[in-house]
């Protein structure tokens, strides 16, 4: 394919042809794909996103927008919850309350102070402040960052390629974590350039080319807690994940419309959650990835709306969890909301947080993440509720679900197939901290971990010395340095001692220690 190096005009009319697709084929791919996920099990599922709102048109009045393929829409949510959309075709910024009512609009047309001659991405910092990538259309014109206070006031700019170089379309911007460093996608080169949010050059990484760590059209970038990149490799159709300084972590996607594939990926954003939106356009859905790269679920269609298919632009997250996406096919912006596939018999469990903080750890992860609302997770995955409380639904045999609320500890996650029983094993503790001989740990009860769990269905909470499997209950299981201590506030539940090689029925009110070994 031909390297666009011309300005807007350009630029709209060679991408735009790149992209167009028959509508028609793309719903078939999605219906194709959402056909081999149900049919060969894999782990992500089709899901539908629920509307919340959805606002704009196309236009240029206030609340309008002009998106036509050009390829520089972009939105963020600004610190106070307002959303903040780049409307490239009207050369401006505009401004709206979550729920879609348009505050303000500032830019127009040129190559002044606060104009806008081809206007990309935005990265806003925690203070407010706005910074946009200002491609401009000219030749003669650098392409530059302007900057803005949270109400659209102009305050500064710098800017991004030399009047005597070759003119180079900027694409996504996105702040590190610190609010200090702007990561910009250079379209052509295919490179990301570093730039302090004072101008600064602080280096690039990348090139032209399909191997790891290079780029084909760069276009949207995303950096999550911990300052790592997500970028999609627009024409590589893929996203790659980057440490800081720019070295590859891994990546996922591929050409196709089958799950987990992507055509034409347009732009990434970064869930509370830690897990990874992705703007498949030409397949007319949005992907949902792990931080590893697993893919979790495949939504292309808005339960609730008059228009329940979209061809996905942009798109970022709310501290919520809500998700604003930016559809080019109607000039509109939709809120809406993840629903969250049921529980796979062996496979996944729904994770809802019910109170305090909970943190989860995804198998194949060596990282916690705060829990917001509810996730589905692999089995095999670690929670943390030592400070909050989780409520854990599982699949039961032969349909429906099974949930227990569990808290003050930290555990693992398994379920049989066969028999559905849910296993909690508790985790954490030094056990080491208990030697010194048989008496010495017969009177030591330190506790070592814990965990409280209160509901019903086929769950077992495993400890160091122990088990105990409940039938609808309200129990604690607690490892001690002298063994594995169970207590019924209400229901049964049938423990095995895994040192007496004995089984133990425990009423309400009752309490039983499996001696340490």
């Amino acid at each position: 394919m031909a390297q666009i190096r011309a300005g807007e005009s350009q630029f709209k009319e060679e991408i735009f042809g790149w992209l167009v697709v028959s509508r028609r084929r793309a719903l078939l791919a999605v219906q194709t794909a959402v056909f081999s996920l149900l049919m060969f099990g894999g782990q992500a599922s089709a899901a539908d996103l629920e509307l919340v709102d959805e606002f704009g048109s196309r236009g240029s009045a206030p609340g309008q927008f002009q998106g036509g393929g050009g390829g520089g829409e972009d939105l963020e949510v600004a610190p106070n919850g307002n959303l903040v959309v780049s409307d490239t075709g009207n050369s401006r910024v505009q401004i709206f309350t979550p729920s879609g009512g348009f505050v303000r609009a500032f830019g127009s047309p040129g190559s002044g102070p606060g104009q806008f001659s081809f206007q990309t991405g935005l990265a806003i910092r925690n203070d407010g402040t706005i910074f946009v990538v200002d491609s401009q259309s000219g030749r003669s014109q650098p392409s530059r960052v302007q900057v803005f206070g949270a109400a659209g006031a102009y305050q500064r700019e710098f800017p991004l390629a030399q009047p005597q170089g070759p003119h180079e379309i900027y694409t996504d911007a996105a702040l590190d974590p610190t609010g200090t460093i702007l990561y910009i996608g250079n379209r052509d080169a295919g490179v990301i350039r570093r730039v302090s949010t004072g101008g600064a050059a602080m280096g690039q990484f990348g090139s032209l080319g399909s191997g790891n760590g290079q780029f084909n059209f760069p276009f949207g970038i995303a950096v999550d807690g911990a300052g790592d990149l997500y970028v999609s490799d627009q024409l590589n159709n893929r996203v790659q994940k980057l440490s800081a300084n720019g070295a590859f972590i891994t990546k996922f996607g591929g050409q196709g419309n089958g799950p987990g594939q992507m055509n034409v990926p347009l732009d990434v954003a970064i869930e509370p959650n830690g897990d990874v939106l992705v703007a498949d356009s030409n397949n007319f859905r949005l992907q949902e990835f792990s931080p590893s790269g697993r893919l979790l679920a495949v939504y292309d269609r808005i339960a609730g709306s008059p228009q329940p298919s979209f061809r996905p632009w942009a798109v970022t997250t709310a501290p919520s969890g809500d998700i604003y996406i930016y559809d080019i096919t109607q000039a509109r912006i939709v809120r809406v909301r993840a629903q969250v596939s049921p529980p796979v018999l062996g496979k996944t469990v729904n994770a809802a947080r019910t109170s305090g903080k909970v943190l989860v750890r995804e198998k194949g992860s060596n990282k916690f993440h705060v829990l917001t609302g509810t996730e589905s997770i692999p089995v095999g995955s670690s929670i943390d509720a030592t400070r909050g409380k989780v409520k854990l639904a599982s699949a039961k045999k032969g349909g429906g679900t099974q949930s227990t609320v569990f808290f003050d500890g930290r555990f693992n996650v398994r379920q049989s197939r066969r028999t559905a029983l849910t296993d909690v094993r508790l985790e954490g503790g030094n056990f080491s901290s208990c030697r010194g001989g048989a008496r010495s740990a017969a009177v030591d009860r330190r506790v070592l971990r814990r965990l409280w769990g209160h509901g019903k269905g086929r769950t077992r909470t495993s400890g160091h010395n122990g088990s105990g499997t409940v039938r609808g209950t309200f129990w604690l299981t607690e490892d001690r340095c002298d063994g594995t201590f169970f207590k019924v506030r209400q229901g049964v539940v049938v423990v095995r001692d895994f040192t007496r090689h004995r089984t133990v029925v425990l009423h309400e009110g009752e309490q039983y220690l499996a001696p340490a070994r």
